[in-house]
């Protein structure tokens, strides 16, 4: 099973994959990944991540 969004944490070291959708995708399966350090950023990264994925379908369910 595919995880549309995965988000690992640690002491000030932060990063994000998500899965694209199948119409944005190169190729099957691909992910996007980013990194950083900062709570903050990867909150909004989070965030990013599950909107571009699909993994909310209906704007509404936004934060």
């Amino acid at each position: 099973m595919n995880r549309s969004v995965i988000i690992f944490g640690s002491e000030n070291n932060y990063r994000v994959d998500y899965l694209m959708p199948k119409k944005d995708a190169p190729w099957e399966n691909a992910y996007i990944t980013g990194t950083t350090m900062d709570f903050e950023k990867a909150l909004k990264m989070s965030i990013i991540a599950i909107e571009k994925s699909g993994a909310w379908r209906e704007k509404e369910d936004t934060i």
